[in-house]
């Protein structure tokens, strides 16, 4: 009988250890899903703002690149002007011709 309840105390004892430990390693698994889940978060974060980042910055350079061929289209159509103003108005024929083809 004594031999009985001895392992029965050892069993017990065996099984608490084992709900110990899991026990802990549930509270790991646990934590490593709390943090995996805020890192998560901020690489989620720190993507939208490089997103934002680049979208901004292509923005600005078509910006950009909208206003230098505005000036230069600009500047094309001063320079056809003056051209034409030294032929009386009319159309150089090769610009003419030109012209024709790359509009059809």
């Amino acid at each position: 009988l004594e031999e009985a309840r001895v392992k029965a105390q050892q069993t017990i004892a065996e099984a608490a250890k084992q709900t110990e430990a899991m026990a802990a390693e549930h509270e790991l698994t646990r934590k490593a899903r709390v943090n995996a889940s805020e890192i998560m978060a901020r690489t989620r974060e720190a993507a939208e703002e490089i997103k934002a980042g680049a979208v901004s910055y292509a923005e600005s350079l078509l910006v950009q690149l909208e206003n230098n061929l505005e000036q230069y289209l600009t500047r094309v159509r001063r320079d056809r002007q003056e051209l034409q103003s030294f032929t009386g108005g009319e159309q150089v024929q090769g610009a003419a011709t030109n012209s024709a083809q790359k509009k059809g």
